[in-house]
């Protein structure tokens, strides 16, 4: 009886029940957790390892509902595959999670049911989803999807070997030539040499041979889901050393991606370059080596964490980005050898909080978010020149930084001498909240120049008037006294200031690099 009531609710009704288990349906993926001050978004209980993973409850409960009656199903089913992110959040955690097949069996049914392909909005790639993979199941699933798509996919792999760039075939360039030529039907003319290579790159070492063919699974992944908006795929040494191959995708017959947010762990650059309409770009633990990001004349949002760029990478991506950006958020990656005062660590030629805001500057009447965390930069974070400002950013509201760039390491005898009024003479007129992160070993730098911009606000409450909060992780016998004089003018002042890498919901998995270790053992001759 009550699943005949069930049966006969009308479908919106259903899928408002459904979606309740979708987090595509709660918006999950579009919420707002960058708001200012950053915090952490407010959220289910923590995974646990000895206990199911939330996100796979929550799946099954539609999977069980789509077995209930033929009606149901068809509903059910239109929002169970809304989304494909095994793993997302925190819920990778749990050690009871179980990923063999997970990947395989998602492509199959979207190969016999493009109606659910047509559903998809979100994929999120753990590489979990290739540490059980069986390579001969990998073969066979990527034929079914190409024979789904009508691509003689044997044909469009040897079409591509003669355009096969450098970084495609980085590892083992000759062995990768004849994993295009040959590893899916077999009929390639071999030679002994070639034979042992391609069997030693399934088997030996970094093994490459299996990272190709994970990179191409997702590309059919993505050839397979034509109305994507968010991609995000975690990197590790599951994938090439460059990531995905820029020939891949387009031999499937993909031109464009509709994407509008992306996540990226490893090199993504075809994605980018198919995504005329992307807004959000997030790198995490990205090399910046192969070819430049292409153009983003779209992109609103651009996250860079646990990173070391160049000066002139992070030129080049700012000049990628050839629209309005809006939001700039950049935190950097702990390098151990830039806290040796008396030497430099492995990324000496890393930017500087000034050259940021060089190359920000053709974007000076769009941007609102300035997030530039240098703290693991050490002793290889220089001061702001006197004559840098950000009053020319017209529309900035939100800027976080560290006290170093303001004052420098300052022995503890000048401290007498530091320009305390940096702030009034650094921060735009548009202002609404500051973080400024105290990574220096002494605050008295820091909580003079914030008493000093307090009694200026008070004096003169034109200053900054939109102003509303400061946070800085000072802890000392003054800190009760900047909450008072803040408090006084409008201002609201808190000493908890939370880290970007933290707080941001993507890529929260075991992500790492994805570099070749071992070396190429290619054989050149027969033996």
């Amino acid at each position: 009886m009550a699943t005949d009531q069930i049966s006969n609710l009308p479908n919106e009704i259903l899928l408002q029940i459904f979606g309740y288990f979708c987090l595509h349906c709660q918006d999950e993926y579009n919420q707002s957790w960058d708001s200012r001050p950053l915090r952490h978004k407010p959220h289910r209980t923590r995974q646990r390892g000895d206990i199911k993973s939330w996100y796979s409850l929550d799946r099954h409960t539609l999977y069980s509902a789509s077995l209930v009656s033929r009606r149901i199903r068809d509903t059910a089913q239109s929002v169970l595959y809304h989304e494909f992110a095994l793993g997302h959040g925190d819920s990778w955690v749990s050690k009871l999670y179980t990923w063999q097949g997970r990947l395989a069996s998602f492509m199959r049914c979207l190969t016999q049911r493009p109606d659910l392909a047509h559903s998809v909005r979100v994929c999120y790639v753990s590489t979990s989803l290739f540490e059980t993979s069986c390579q001969e199941e990998n073969r066979t699933i990527i034929l079914e999807a190409a024979r789904a798509l009508n691509i003689d996919l044997p044909a469009a792999w040897r079409q591509r070997i003669s355009n096969v760039s450098t970084h495609e075939k980085c590892d083992w360039p000759d062995t990768y030539e004849v994993f295009l030529d040959s590893h899916l039907d077999r009929n390639g003319n071999l030679d002994e040499t070639q034979v042992r290579n391609l069997h030693n790159a399934f088997r030996e070492g970094s093994e490459p041979a299996r990272r190709w063919m994970n990179a191409e699974l997702v590309a059919m992944l993505i050839a397979l889901m034509p109305n994507l908006d968010y991609i995000s795929l975690q990197g590790n040494y599951r994938w090439p050393t460059h990531g995905l191959p820029h020939s891949a995708l387009p031999a499937l017959g993909v031109s464009s991606l509709p994407l509008k947010t992306l996540d990226l762990a490893i090199g993504g650059n075809p994605i980018i370059q198919l995504a005329s309409s992307l807004e959000t770009l997030n790198l995490h633990q990205h090399s910046f080596r192969g070819s430049p990001i292409p153009e983003m004349p779209r992109l609103k949002t651009l996250r860079v964490t646990d990173c070391l760029v160049s000066a002139k990478s992070l030129q080049e991506l700012l000049g990628a980005c050839t629209g309005n950006l809006e939001v700039f958020e950049f935190e950097a990656k702990l390098d151990p050898g830039s806290f040796n005062p008396f030497g430099t660590g492995h990324s000496s030629d890393h930017f500087q909080f000034s050259e940021a805001i060089e190359y920000l500057e053709k974007h000076k009447d769009s941007l609102k978010v300035l997030h530039l965390d240098l703290a693991n930069r050490g002793f290889e974070m220089n001061k702001i020149p006197d004559d840098l400002d950000l009053k020319h950013f017209s529309v900035l509201e939100h800027v976080f930084l560290n006290s170093t760039v303001l004052f420098g390491h300052v022995p503890i005898a000048k401290e007498h001498e530091v320009d305390h009024q940096v702030l009034m003479r650094l921060l735009p007129g548009s202002i609404v909240s500051l973080s400024a992160r105290n990574d220096s070993r002494w605050t008295s730098c820091l909580e003079e120049a914030l008493l000093t911009l307090a009694g200026w606000k008070g004096q003169n409450p034109q200053l900054f008037p939109n102003l509303k909060s400061i946070q800085s992780d000072i802890i000392s016998m003054g800190t009760k006294n900047l909450i008072s004089l803040f408090g006084a003018v409008g201002v609201d002042f808190d000493i908890k200031v939370c880290l970007l890498s933290d707080v941001k919901p993507y890529l929260n998995g075991m992500n790492g690099r994805s570099d070749l270790l071992l070396p190429n053992v290619e054989s050149h001759e027969v033996q």
